[in-house]
Protein backbone atom coordinates (compact mmCIF):
# COMPACT_ATOMS: atom_id res chain seq x y z
CA UNK A 1 0.00 0.00 0.00
CA UNK A 2 1.68 3.16 -1.19
CA UNK A 3 1.46 6.40 0.69
CA UNK A 4 0.10 9.22 -1.44
CA UNK A 5 2.38 12.20 -1.98
CA UNK A 6 -0.15 14.58 -0.42
CA UNK A 7 0.15 12.82 2.93
CA UNK A 8 3.94 12.91 2.84
CA UNK A 9 3.86 16.65 2.10
CA UNK A 10 1.29 17.16 4.87
CA UNK A 11 3.49 15.32 7.38
CA UNK A 12 6.48 17.40 6.25
CA UNK A 13 4.48 20.61 6.73
CA UNK A 14 3.40 19.56 10.21
CA UNK A 15 6.96 18.66 11.19
CA UNK A 16 8.24 21.96 9.76
CA UNK A 17 5.56 23.76 11.75
CA UNK A 18 6.57 21.96 14.95
CA UNK A 19 10.22 22.78 14.34
CA UNK A 20 9.31 26.42 13.74
CA UNK A 21 7.46 26.59 17.06
CA UNK A 22 10.25 24.73 18.84
CA UNK A 23 13.01 26.99 17.48
CA UNK A 24 10.71 30.06 17.70
CA UNK A 25 11.56 30.86 14.09
CA UNK A 26 8.70 32.68 12.40
CA UNK A 27 10.04 32.10 8.90
CA UNK A 28 9.74 28.34 9.27
CA UNK A 29 6.15 28.79 10.39
CA UNK A 30 5.46 31.06 7.40
CA UNK A 31 7.01 28.48 5.06
CA UNK A 32 4.89 25.78 6.63
CA UNK A 33 1.79 27.94 6.20
CA UNK A 34 2.53 28.29 2.47
CA UNK A 35 2.68 24.50 2.25
CA UNK A 36 -0.64 24.24 4.12
CA UNK A 37 -2.21 26.77 1.73
CA UNK A 38 -0.97 24.79 -1.28
CA UNK A 39 -2.29 21.53 0.14
CA UNK A 40 -5.61 23.18 0.99
CA UNK A 41 -6.00 24.50 -2.55
CA UNK A 42 -5.16 21.08 -3.98
CA UNK A 43 -7.74 19.41 -1.75
CA UNK A 44 -10.42 21.98 -2.62
CA UNK A 45 -9.82 21.59 -6.36
CA UNK A 46 -9.09 17.85 -6.65
CA UNK A 47 -10.03 16.37 -3.28
CA UNK A 48 -8.72 13.26 -1.60
CA UNK A 49 -8.90 9.99 -3.48
CA UNK A 50 -10.35 8.11 -0.52
CA UNK A 51 -13.23 10.51 0.14
CA UNK A 52 -16.04 10.41 -2.42
CA UNK A 53 -18.43 12.91 -0.85
CA UNK A 54 -17.81 16.43 -2.24
CA UNK A 55 -19.03 18.05 0.97
CA UNK A 56 -16.23 16.48 3.00
CA UNK A 57 -13.68 17.27 0.29
CA UNK A 58 -14.58 20.96 0.53
CA UNK A 59 -14.71 20.81 4.32
CA UNK A 60 -11.21 19.34 4.70
CA UNK A 61 -9.79 21.54 1.95
CA UNK A 62 -11.12 24.79 3.35
CA UNK A 63 -10.14 23.77 6.88
CA UNK A 64 -6.53 23.12 5.82
CA UNK A 65 -6.55 26.33 3.79
CA UNK A 66 -7.75 28.43 6.72
CA UNK A 67 -5.21 26.83 9.06
CA UNK A 68 -2.47 27.86 6.65
CA UNK A 69 -3.84 31.40 6.32
CA UNK A 70 -4.13 31.79 10.08
CA UNK A 71 -0.65 30.45 10.81
CA UNK A 72 0.94 32.59 8.10
CA UNK A 73 -0.75 35.81 9.14
CA UNK A 74 -0.09 35.19 12.82
CA UNK A 75 3.59 34.38 12.29
CA UNK A 76 3.95 37.35 9.94
CA UNK A 77 2.51 39.71 12.52
CA UNK A 78 4.79 38.30 15.23
CA UNK A 79 7.83 38.68 12.96
CA UNK A 80 6.75 42.23 12.13
CA UNK A 81 6.45 43.07 15.84
CA UNK A 82 9.99 41.86 16.48
CA UNK A 83 11.31 43.80 13.51
CA UNK A 84 12.58 40.84 11.51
Amino acid sequence: MAIAAIYVILIAAISLLAMGFWKEDYWLVILSSFIFIGIGLKVVIYGFEEINDPTYKWLFGILILFIGIYLGSRAGLEAFKEGL
